[in-house]
């Protein structure tokens, strides 16, 4: 899901949270942070992906996934830094 679409999402009430998680050693060959968004129905929670596929977008910096959650609209996420 790419931002534009988050938003509009976020803006119907389907997301309420918005989590920061760090990337793991042994699931991703980039080390970043990934954003996921939580929804109501937990079914409904995805992550942002990149524009050219459904992968998962890699932040190489905590705060540009951060700005990016605040630009969807949350005012606040929180952040998983547990090692896999």
């Amino acid at each position: 899901m790419n931002t534009k679409e988050a938003k509009s999402l976020f803006d119907a009430g389907i997301y309420n949270e918005a989590v920061i998680q760090k990337t793991s050693n042994l699931l991703s060959e980039k080390q970043g942070f990934m954003l996921m968004l939580v929804a109501k129905i937990q079914s409904n929670s995805a992550y942002i992906t990149t524009h050219r596929s459904d992968n998962p977008k890699i932040y190489k910096k905590l705060d540009t996934a951060a700005i990016e959650a605040h630009e969807i609209g949350f005012s606040d996420v929180k952040v998983e830094l547990k090692d896999w």
